[in-house]
């Protein structure tokens, strides 16, 4: 798949339908049974740059880039390379995040920026973190009922 064929598409869509908004993920992480293969990251980061300055030149059209704690089990044994459902719900966090930032939607989660959303997204410890807003942005957190920043299990059998 080229950068021209991603783009093909988009201006399908939108000679059929104008006014629909469309995004394009970003490539996941290369994996290595369940966790990321972190001597492949600048060479996924590079591509994701080049596919998300392609697709951004459409109208209507986002790019949503993500990023999987590297260290922690992010993926699924069976099928092999496959998001478990970490990646699943760090995927949706920044689909809404983008929704938001391109006024689709009119709110959102609050997300930590800068130098403390990598650190919120590699935290070892939910149990450690006082903040909702980067427990939201942790890879292996999520809020419970309560509101106390908890692990978030990779999946029963993922692996």
């Amino acid at each position: 798949i080229t950068i021209a064929n991603i783009r093909r598409v988009i201006q399908a869509i939108h000679a059929v339908s104008p006014d629909s908004f469309i995004l394009v993920m970003a490539l996941h992480a290369d994996v290595n049974k369940t966790l990321v293969r972190e001597d492949t990251l600048d060479e996924i980061a590079a591509v994701n740059a080049l596919v998300e300055e392609g697709v951004t030149q459409e109208p209507n059209t986002a790019f949503v880039n993500f990023a999987a704690a590297p260290g922690q089990d992010m993926f699924q044994i069976s099928p092999a390379g496959h998001p478990n459902c970490r990646v699943d719900r760090l995927m949706a966090v920044h689909i809404l995040r983008t929704l938001f930032e391109h006024r689709v939607l009119g709110r959102a989660l609050a997300l930590p920026t800068g130098k403390l959303a990598a650190e919120c997204l590699n935290a070892a410890s939910c149990s450690d973190i006082d903040d909702k807003a980067c427990c939201q942005a942790a890879a292996i957190c999520r809020i419970d009922p309560a509101g106390a920043c908890v692990d978030y299990s990779p999946g029963k059998g993922a692996l």
